[in-house]
């Protein structure tokens, strides 16, 4: 206790970053011992940061660990790649991959490992039809669009059906008709002709198109968004700038705000930049196929994304336990 009988305020405890806690939150007066106390304020509300030396990172947790939707970026890409192939050959440096140690050995037992020598492709027949699983671990952007784009090269030849997962690592293509191996190996089918023509029409992508010339006719000032005393709705808005894009694609078809429109889909939306490397990248790897009996620990992941999206009254958690459990027979 200080003098005067006021109580003394406990020394911040440890915690290894920087910590920002909303005043009233009831994490205020959370210890943070080791580190440095601040207080400052803001127009809304009081906060309190706590500044700590750092500690040893254990399992990376962020965007990916926590089910987020960040795709990986071109250098974690590479980074991913290089550690995977230092799996391969049995060298696990670091805390990360000794903890992962146990499931890239299984992954490597019952199938193999993707790296950036090779790209490996897993079939795997079930009752849903047949799984392709592609591991090109260049992030769940790049990795939807090269799924999309796969979807529609395949189906040129003949109508096909595909469900389609994606996650960092790779993504999975679901048809319930056979696809010879010959198609997937053929080159022709990762080629980079035409490609932005086969992503605009993969995507449907006049419809994102559309979405972004709206924005960009608001703030070219086409679209009258109303007066202070009374706004113009969005069903207004829209109405509006889908004329205009009517208009212009009928009578001004090199519009340069309809050049602006279809090179945000493809630069934003559909990466087409990253796209065309990864495709230049798998020209350059080989193919490793491998015919699995049971979906691999890299596979169980996308089967489980798409699980997520499809209409069942079975919870989410009876189906992945009696996923695990045949798995693990």
């Amino acid at each position: 206790r200080r003098a005067g009988g006021a109580t003394a305020r406990a020394r911040p405890h440890r915690w290894g970053r920087l910590h920002r806690v909303a005043a009233g939150s009831g994490l205020g007066g959370l210890p943070v011992p080791g580190g440095r106390h601040r207080r400052g304020s803001s127009p809304r509300a009081a906060w309190r940061c706590w500044w700590a030396p750092s500690a040893p990172l254990g399992p990376p947790v962020g965007a990916a660990g926590a089910g987020g939707k960040m795709p990986l970026s071109l250098e974690m890409s590479e980074a991913l790649a290089a550690c995977l192939q230092e799996a391969s050959q049995s060298r696990y440096q670091g805390p990360a991959m000794q903890w992962a140690k146990e499931l890239l050995q299984w992954q490597n037992t019952h199938s193999a490992l993707p790296h950036a020598g090779h790209l490996l492709i897993e079939n795997y027949r079930s009752r849903e039809g047949y799984h392709w699983f592609l591991y090109p671990l260049q992030g769940r952007q790049v990795h939807l669009g090269l799924a999309a784009l796969l979807g529609w090269r395949l189906a040129k030849a003949r109508p096909r059906s595909f469900s389609i997962a994606v996650n960092d690592y790779g993504f999975e293509m679901l048809c319930a008709e056979p696809i010879e191996q010959a198609q997937w190996l053929d080159p022709e089918l990762w080629a980079l002709d035409s490609l932005v023509d086969d992503c605009m029409e993969s995507f449907n992508a006049t419809e994102l198109a559309q979405r972004r010339f709206r924005e960009i006719a608001r703030i070219a000032g086409l679209v009258q968004q109303g007066f202070p005393s009374k706004q113009a709705s969005a069903r207004q808005l829209q109405a509006s700038s889908s004329l205009f894009w009517e208009v212009f694609n009928r009578y001004d078809a090199e519009n340069l705000l309809l050049e602006q429109a279809h090179r945000e889909v493809l630069n934003q939306e559909l990466e087409h930049q990253r796209l065309a490397s990864a495709l230049c990248q798998i020209g350059q790897q080989s193919f490793c196929w491998q015919a699995i009996e049971k979906p691999s620990p890299f596979a169980f992941p996308l089967m489980l994304e798409r699980l997520r999206e499809s209409l069942s009254n079975e919870k989410l958690q009876e189906r992945l336990a009696r996923m695990m459990a045949s798995l693990l027979e």
